[in-house]
């Protein structure tokens, strides 16, 4: 088929880091995964042409923002060709990026902008209690949509309001413009800067760089049920965890995890970093049940239970056979219906711990 040649013709290539740097726009994901790049493992499959013809399409649509503000007067540069560096180093840990633009507003502020374009429902998410002026515009003051995921886009923002070249310029606000994809709306953040999770980037990152020059893998940032770690191409090579057995054996105390139990109840009175600390807690507690082989645990009268759990989920190869099948004979049999899924075991912890906050 044709479009199988456009696919082929597309191939998505990842961009490792390199001499000692954190790529910015690289901040909000795992360093796990990108240790796995940089030390050349094999991925468990390869990413399809999809990948770098979405983000082909991205850079299109960003292409007719920037004209367009140059249409409307707007002083702009550093983009396209015209793009440079920009870094940012503390407490040891060094960090670079590409800011999509700079820009002059009228009453001669210079500020950064970072331009996206997104498909209809992930535009709609983050325009969620935007102020709109006028149909198809929205001011968006809502700045934790920033920080949800799958789309963090706080991190690099904030990255880049800290960097060498805005204290140079002088920049206090950097502007988010982004267009939909699907019916041309445009919405508008203005961000501020914001020190405290700039510091937690920055704590996440440490000692990268001293684990894989020694060969090691540093520790998991995401749960395996997370969707970050669902669309990893390194996935179950990251989480080829043995099987528990489940015999009902429960250790009574376990005095090790107590640092464990104290960072989950952190995390949920400190709702902003409990993500994090939670997860922390999460992976020690699993990694205990791995070493122990028990599939209960308790330490300082928090108890942990491990469970398999199974989702189904679209196998893409199969779906592409069965709908090219149903393209020739007009019809599905159920045996193809059932191999449209594709099953994905992982293990689940349950906490039941004391009243905390």
């Amino acid at each position: 088929m044709i479009i199988e040649s456009l696919y082929e013709e597309s191939v998505w290539h990842r961009s490792p880091m390199s001499n000692g740097t954190i790529r910015m726009s690289m901040v909000e994901g795992c360093p796990r995964q990108q240790a796995y790049v940089i030390m050349n493992y094999e991925a468990d499959y390869e990413e399809s042409g999809r990948s770098q013809i979405a983000a082909d399409d991205g850079n299109l649509h960003e292409a007719d923002v920037v004209n367009r503000l140059l249409q409307a007067g707007y002083r702009c540069w550093n983009y396209g060709e015209d793009q440079a560096m920009v870094y940012l180093e503390k407490d040891g840990v060094r960090f670079r990026g590409h800011p999509d633009l700079f820009m002059e507003l009228s009453d001669g502020e210079v500020v950064g902008v970072e331009l996206k374009g997104y498909r209809d429902e992930i535009f709609k998410a983050f325009c969620v209690g935007a102020y709109s002026p006028e149909r198809g515009l929205y001011i968006v003051t809502n700045y934790d949509r920033l920080t949800k995921r799958p789309f963090p886009l706080m991190g690099q923002i904030q990255m880049y309001l800290h960097s060498d070249t805005a204290v140079e310029y002088g920049i206090e606000r950097w502007v988010l413009l982004m267009k939909n994809k699907n019916t041309a709306d445009l919405a508008e953040f203005t961000v501020e800067k914001d020190t405290e999770y700039l510091d937690r980037l920055i704590r996440k990152w440490k000692g990268f760089w001293g684990y894989t020059e020694a060969g090691r893998l540093p520790d998991r940032f995401f749960g395996d049920d997370s969707s970050e770690c669902r669309r990893c191409v390194f996935r179950e090579k990251c989480w080829g965890l043995p099987e528990i057995p489940k015999d009902g054996k429960e250790i009574i105390d376990v005095p090790e995890l107590s640092t464990a139990a104290s960072l989950r109840r952190s995390g949920v009175v400190l709702k902003k970093e409990g993500e994090d600390m939670i997860e922390e807690s999460r992976m020690q507690f699993l990694s205990e049940h791995i070493r122990l082989e028990v599939d209960k645990i308790q330490s300082d009268k928090m108890y942990s239970t491990v469970s398999d759990r199974s989702r189904k989920g679209l196998s893409s190869p199969v779906v592409n056979k069965v709908l090219a099948s149903m393209l020739e004979k007009n019809h599905i049999s159920f045996e193809e219906y059932e191999e449209c899924f594709s099953e994905t075991n992982y293990q689940e912890v349950r906490f039941r711990d004391r009243k905390v906050g």
